[in-house]
């Protein structure tokens, strides 16, 4: 079903998600003249489908008259079954990391080709933006940890034509990771750690991460975020398949797109 609109073919469903995307934790408020400049969709249409989702509770407006995202919407997205599963298993080990690090502890999956953060237990001085927020895996240890299993994939796997091979120093990296079992980054003056966290079939569905100050001990750190990530991977008791794609590649992780790898 289409609905009235100058953008031509999108149905009422894809214009619900293209506005509902623009939400983020970097723009957790928009008003309706930012939702209609940035999606593109016609004021009109724009005013009648933020009434409905306000109405039903997937979006809050506020007496200002901005939008952030409803508590429905919320509670529909907490009922996700496997990042439950991941999230409860994690928190406790994440707890322990927290108390003996005495350091911001955040849990990582692979969206597409870029890493969100699912929970996270921040020090009261860290004003880091992290939860609900999607970031290029380069970026932290933890999108290290997921782009390195990932990665490994294409040194012995065929490779979509024009696609290049990591170069001899990224292949360095993946190995010293995987052999390793921990990543370490450095991040705006922090130093970050991550460890995988594996699910069914030695796949990799998650990364726990540590940001601490940079005169943190590395060995004491990269110990205790290796046992945080073992001690939710022993905690999983359902298999996780792997899913998405990045550069053409299967990684492992979860379909919070509502795609399935090939």
């Amino acid at each position: 079903m289409a609905g009235n609109s100058q953008i031509q073919g999108q149905s009422v469903a894809s214009k619900l998600v293209r506005i509902l995307e623009l939400f983020t934790a970097d723009q957790p408020r928009l008003r309706a003249s930012d939702v209609c400049r940035r999606s593109g969709l016609p004021f009109s249409t724009v005013h009648r489908l933020l009434a409905e989702l306000a109405g039903s509770g997937v979006l809050h407006r506020s007496p200002e008259g901005t939008y952030a995202v409803g508590i429905r919407l919320w509670q529909l997205a907490a009922s996700h079954p496997q990042l439950r599963s991941l999230r409860a298993c994690a928190l406790p080990a994440m707890s322990a990391l927290y108390a003996s690090a005495h350091a911001s502890v955040f849990l990582l999956v692979l969206v597409g080709d870029e890493a969100l953060c699912i929970e996270e237990i921040r020090r009261p001085d860290d004003d880091g933006v992290r939860y609900g927020t999607r970031f290029p895996l380069r970026a932290t240890a933890g999108g290290h940890v997921l782009l390195a299993y990932a990665e490994i994939r294409t040194l012995t796997g065929p490779r979509p034509v024009g696609e290049r091979l990591p170069s001899d120093e990224r292949v360095q990296q993946i190995m010293r990771i995987r052999r390793d079992g921990v990543a370490v980054s450095t991040v705006a003056d922090r130093l970050a750690v991550a460890a995988p966290v594996f699910g069914g079939a030695g796949s990799v569905v998650a990364a726990v991460e540590v940001v601490a100050s940079p005169r943190a001990d590395r060995a004491t750190l990269a110990h205790a975020v290796r046992r945080a990530a073992a001690d939710t991977t022993a905690g999983l008791a359902t298999p996780i398949r792997p899913v998405g794609t990045a550069n053409g590649y299967p990684l492992s992780g979860y379909d919070l797109d509502g795609r399935t790898a090939s």
